[in-house]
């Protein structure tokens, strides 16, 4: 077994719930290994550091316990996924103008997911393009919780925005799993998907 750092992002099934309202049923459904970020009302964040055999058995079952806490809630993110320059400096323990140097001067950096006044970069394409430096000491299970987070995040937006003409409700794993031929991840259970 090994610990996963991640953090779930929900929307509320009431929307102007109170998320304090909650605090106890997430507690005896499971989530005490999770730190809860109580802000804007309608929406609570759980950042959890979870054991589980895999990053997707991690998130699978924190997003099972927290539907058992909060029947109706909606998972709207799962991170780290998309990060900015400062993001993964303070992840390697560098500076931010560190990072920006190595992305200008290589020019197999990943290019930006979003580019704008702070651009944002998939986590597990720049861990993947640092990992052959071996400059940073990077936490173990990082990239697979990328990994897993952005595979999520993409399912989700495909469910959101999909054309109400197509028919198929979920997509095969392998075309959403950029890293499904290295047999790092296993199909999603049908748990998280959402119809």
């Amino acid at each position: 077994m090994e610990e996963f750092d991640f953090t779930l992002k929900f929307v509320l099934p009431e929307n102007d719930s109170d998320p304090n309202d909650y605090i106890d049923a997430l507690f005896e459904a499971g989530c005490d290994d999770a730190a809860l970020g109580l802000g804007r009302k309608g929406r609570i964040a759980l950042t959890f550091a979870r054991e589980a055999t895999s990053a997707q058995a991690a998130i699978d079952s924190a997003i099972s316990d927290v539907n058992k806490a909060i029947p109706g809630v909606k998972l709207s993110e799962v991170s780290p996924d998309l990060v900015s320059a400062t993001d993964l400096a303070a992840m390697l323990n560098c500076t931010r103008q560190n990072v920006r140097k190595m992305l200008e001067r290589d020019s197999a950096a990943p290019y930006p997911a979003y580019e704008g006044t702070s651009n944002l970069w998939h986590l597990d394409d720049m861990l993947d393009w640092l990992q052959p430096r071996n400059k940073y000491s990077l936490p173990p299970g990082l990239m697979e919780v990328a990994a897993t987070a952005r595979i999520f995040n993409a399912h989700q937006t495909i469910q959101k925005y999909k054309h109400p003409g197509f028919k198929q409700t979920n997509l095969p794993w392998e075309h959403l799993n950029p890293y499904s031929q290295f047999g790092a991840l296993e199909a999603p259970s049908p748990s998280f998907l959402p119809i």
